[in-house]
């Protein structure tokens, strides 16, 4: 997997794909407000995920890594703190959350769903839940930073999943209406 900094200077690698997406709203929140014009993804989270779709101005990632089914919210937000985040998106991103981890012990018989949400290697605001099992190479220990190579999704697998997952989704936007 290639890494999106450079060993020598530590700085961005510019010919990575950026995905840039324009959002055509203003966020207000009621610590500030927050105009945004264009949403792009950082680098990191576009050389190692798979992008699924978007729901309710969340990013729908799906980690490369198949060895755990590794999910990642990324909303539409400059924040970059929980704190930050407005409540009506924190309420979103957790909703998401739950929903996924509800698909990943049903669908997947994951043994365990961890969520977190860090930020130290990637600034920008995202949320992971990740399904595992006891199986996994990285069973009990982290999955940051670490990387076993030689299984990840194919088309497929990737088109399937996004398909569970949105799914999962759109049925609990019908739930909370």
């Amino acid at each position: 997997m290639r890494s999106f900094l450079r060993p020598d200077s530590q700085m961005f690698d510019p010919d990575l794909l950026q995905l840039r997406i324009p959002i055509l709203r203003r966020e207000v929140s009621s610590r500030s407000m927050k105009v945004m014009e264009t949403f792009t993804l950082h680098p990191a989270l576009v050389a190692d995920c798979h992008l699924l779709g978007n729901w309710e101005g969340i990013r729908l990632l799906l980690h490369k890594d198949a060895h755990v089914r590794w999910f990642i919210l990324v909303p539409e937000t400059s924040a970059t703190e929980w704190h930050d985040v407005s409540e009506e998106l924190q309420a979103r991103i957790l909703a998401a959350a739950s929903a996924l981890g509800a698909m990943l012990k049903a669908e997947a018989a994951c043994d365990k769903i961890n969520v977190a949400a860090i930020g130290n290697m990637v600034p920008q605001f995202h949320f992971h839940v990740i399904g595992r099992w006891k199986a996994d190479p990285y069973w009990p220990g982290v999955v940051w930073g670490r990387s076993v190579p030689g299984c990840g999704y194919g088309e497929e697998d990737v088109h399937k999943l996004e398909t569970e997952t949105l799914s999962a989704l759109s049925a609990l936007k019908h739930e909370r209406r």
